[in-house]
């Protein structure tokens, strides 16, 4: 099919329209005054540290405050963990804290009817709340029914009160106390070192990244994760060893290795067993 030709004057003039039409379709963007300007920067700039709670990496972080109020997360030059670096995710948690979606008090639903759907509930006092939990636990315990309770903990939980969440769980007489990302993220690793050397948690143990010479990676995608532990080490050293990926999918660290064993998924457990 022959194409047809078009002259610079048309050119211009499409592109012209395409730009007015994209600037009347898209919502203006709030500016500032002067004087806000001005207000803002005269306004006292703290840089606060603290660490990191959205994954269990638990990254250093120095935090830009204005006026009591977050403006900006970054990482802190002197983390022995991320190294000053912080991914996508720990900068994100900014929108996090001034979501206008989040909860910030108890919700309690007086009409157990509701259950099931999102209505029917009312803020309450953190006292309230918990005096309606202590009831209810109490009912369970005199009836001897606590075995309906289970106790379900995120990793902040299972990572750094592991040994409260078990001592509750034994005190008031139930078996039921699930980690719900320790099966599915950190707990085979955790068993397979503290079967093979005796210790082992997730942040314990670190590849030594200045010394190593040759890099096996198996299945793992740190230069295209939210991994910045270990993403910041061995690109800092990429280059001086060799890498050689072992994954099914061309990811972004394979990309970056020396070696790609592109093997069929599934069929990992018998290489290796060979």
């Amino acid at each position: 099919m022959k194409q047809a030709a078009i002259s610079r004057r048309d050119f211009l003039k499409a592109a012209g329209l395409v730009g007015l039409s994209t600037a009347i379709a898209t919502p203006k963007l709030k500016l500032l005054a002067p004087a806000q300007q001005k207000a803002e920067a005269q306004a006292e700039e703290r840089w606060v540290p603290s660490i990191c709670m959205m994954c269990p990496a638990a990254c250093q972080v120095l935090v830009r405050v204005r006026d009591g109020r977050i403006e900006k997360i970054e990482g802190n030059p002197k983390g022995p963990i991320n190294l000053g670096k912080i991914c996508a995710r720990g900068q994100a948690a900014l929108f996090r804290v001034y979501n206008p979606d989040r909860l910030k008090k108890p919700l309690l639903r007086d009409n157990p009817a509701a259950r099931g759907s999102f209505s029917g509930f009312r803020e309450a006092s953190w006292d309230e709340a918990l005096d309606a939990v202590a009831a209810h636990l109490k009912k369970l315990i005199s009836e001897n029914r606590v075995k309906e309770v289970a106790i379900l903990g995120g990793w902040p939980v299972c990572l750094y009160f592991e040994p409260a969440l078990k001592a509750f769980g034994e005190a008031i007489g139930t078996p039921n106390v699930i980690g719900i990302p320790g099966a599915a993220c950190f707990f085979p690793k955790a068993f397979g070192w503290s079967t093979a050397i005796g210790v082992g948690a997730h942040s314990q143990i670190l590849t030594d990244y200045d010394n190593v010479k040759y890099l096996i990676v198996i299945r793992r995608n740190f230069f295209g994760s939210i991994s910045v532990v270990h993403g910041t080490r061995a690109g800092r050293k990429l280059g001086s060893y060799k890498l050689v990926v072992v994954d099914p999918r061309f990811s972004e660290t394979a990309a970056k290795a020396d070696l790609w064993l592109p093997i069929r998924p599934g069929t990992i457990s018998p290489s290796f067993s060979r």
